[in-house]
């Protein structure tokens, strides 16, 4: 038997935020506000729709390549804020927020949607304190370790007999505070109990606990 971790810190902060990356997973409307559609490369490879975009692989690199080829981000370092989002539900795709190259102190929303990116408006962030310690090369998030993460979670699923059993979420989390990197992924919802999953980076289980002081049984 596996306790709940001790870490209050940890387990507060992803309590906080589980229910409006679960939301946004089923039902978020695009940021958008006067968006300028930026095209990916040429000639994009099909988009398997029936394929869970999280298994998805070749995909995922794809859109991180193309992330990288934007003409606006030519000879420049990406740095993302925080966490990068991946989706599959009804809106399959991927949400990260990047430091402005062109404007110290403000983020740039960008989304993957059916094959290509989307631009939004830029963010002021200068009432952010020490902004550099919220950003992470996106060079260093591993776009192509989503597929097993969304594994893990498919058979933590199955463990615990979720009503959900394919996977809709996963995010690359950095952690300032705890200066930790790692996966988190969406609420196992179970009859009567409600569990989060979170690995290390290379997708071993690093937190798997109940929401509301649920035991998880590893043997079972």
């Amino acid at each position: 038997m596996m306790a709940i971790s001790g870490s209050f810190y940890l387990a507060a902060w992803l309590l906080a935020a589980l229910l409006g990356w679960q939301q946004n997973a089923q039902s978020e409307p695009l940021r958008d506000n006067a968006p300028e559609r930026v095209a990916a490369s040429e000639p994009q490879i099909a988009v398997q729709l029936a394929q869970n975009l999280l298994d998805n692989g070749e995909l995922l690199q794809k859109a991180k390549t193309d992330l990288q080829s934007l003409p606006e981000f030519q000879g420049k370092t990406l740095l993302i804020y925080n966490k990068v989002d991946f989706f599959n539900g009804t809106r399959p795709r991927i949400e990260v927020s990047l430091e402005n190259p062109a404007l110290p102190n403000t983020l740039v929303f960008y989304t993957f949607e059916h094959g290509k990116w989307t631009k939004g408006e830029a963010e002021d962030v200068a009432h952010i304190k020490n902004l550099s310690r919220h950003l992470v090369p996106l060079a260093e998030v591993d776009f192509a370790q989503v597929p097993h993460i969304a594994q893990v979670w498919r058979e933590k699923a199955k463990q615990v007999n979720a009503v959900e059993q394919e996977p809709y979420h996963v995010a690359f989390i950095w952690l300032p505070a705890r200066n930790k990197r790692f996966w988190h992924t969406a609420t196992l919802e179970a009859k009567g109990k409600q569990f989060y999953l979170s690995t290390h980076l290379d997708g071993s289980i690093w937190e798997f606990n109940g929401l509301s002081g649920s035991v998880v049984d590893e043997n079972q």
